[in-house]
């Protein structure tokens, strides 16, 4: 039993971070496994209660308990791997946002205007939410008047989240 609970836990873990907060986390997370796992704890709980009232331990329904309970490790190790996945990388983006507007304020003060790229003035890897993304879409731009840091997070269907030279607060981008 307790080897399968592990197991299940770490396939439900590698699942996470595949998805790693992506749609398929959150439609299928949210609103199948998550409530999924929950009543298979309740129907584990609620067993194992039965179990104890009875004498005879070695029922047919004890199995069915401990399956619920191996269904409930998998699908919420799914969602909280991908949870936390996902808010590693929003809390990466910020920070690396956090690290590079001094050195874009800095690069305004000497030259007099904004990079156009973020290259020109760090040299650090870009956040795996800037990664990857399409060519009229980049994460960084920037104009005689401000910079603006945007990206798109895949929980987000429509919108995605704005920072601009102006505010210097995440805002939601529609």
């Amino acid at each position: 039993m307790k080897s399968g609970l592990i197991v299940a836990a770490l396939l439900g873990s590698l699942l996470g971070y595949f998805a790693g907060g992506g749609f398929f986390h959150v439609i299928i997370g949210y609103y199948l496994f998550l409530p999924l796992g929950g009543l298979c704890l309740l129907f584990y709980f609620l067993g194992t209660l039965e179990d104890r009232k009875q004498e005879k331990r070695k029922n047919p329904e004890g199995k069915a308990v401990a399956k619920s309970l191996l269904i409930a490790a998998f699908v919420l190790s799914v969602v909280l791997t991908g949870e936390g996945i996902s808010n590693y990388r929003r809390y990466d983006v910020e920070n690396f946002v956090e690290e590079t507007i001094p050195l874009l304020d800095a690069y305004r003060e000497e030259f007099g205007r904004y990079p156009s790229k973020l290259q020109e003035v760090t040299d650090r890897e870009l956040p795996y939410y800037f990664q990857n993304r399409r060519p009229f879409d980049p994460p960084y731009s920037s104009g005689a008047s401000g910079f603006t840091f945007s990206y798109m997070p895949p929980d987000h269907m429509i919108s995605g989240l704005m920072l601009t030279s102006s505010n210097r607060q995440w805002s939601r981008a529609d």
